[in-house]
Order: C-alpha cells, then sequence, then structure tokens
C-alpha cells in the first residue's frame, strides 16, 4: 500500500458495554471491542446492537487519526 493511500484514511475502534455487533455506515465490522477500522475521511455513522437495545453515534475521521468511540447499555 502506497504512503498516499495510508495517509488518506483513518480509524475507529469501537468499545461497549456488553458487547455487541458493530456496523459503520449500515455495513457489519464485527462485534465489539473493535479496534482499527479503516474508513476514509469524514463522518461515519458507528452503530452498536445488543440485547439491551441500539445506540448509534456519527463519528469523523481524519486522515492518519483513529477516532475512539465507547457505547454504554
Amino acid at each position: 500500500m502506497s504512503a498516499a493511500v495510508v495517509s488518506a484514511q483513518g480509524w475507529v475502534s469501537v468499545w461497549s458495554t456488553p458487547w455487541g455487533k458493530v456496523r459503520v455506515d449500515g455495513r457489519i465490522v464485527g462485534d465489539s471491542p473493535a479496534a482499527r477500522i479503516p474508513l476514509p475521511p469524514g463522518p461515519h455513522l458507528v452503530t452498536v446492537k445488543n440485547e439491551a437495545g441500539e445506540q448509534s453515534r456519527t463519528v469523523t475521521i481524519r486522515p492518519g487519526e483513529e477516532s475512539r468511540v465507547r457505547f454504554v447499555f
């Protein structure tokens, strides 16, 4: 992967208590905790769904930076 491609992306890490299914922009990315999910810069909708319910937040990804999101149900 070229340096230009790497620097043009950012990451999001997602934690939740209790654990749940993580979606980013409607796409399932796995279970929480989900670490360093690569995303293009800009706003993204992060959702966690579990037996306790569903919560969503919009996260703005910046190139070369990691955003962290925690959900508590």
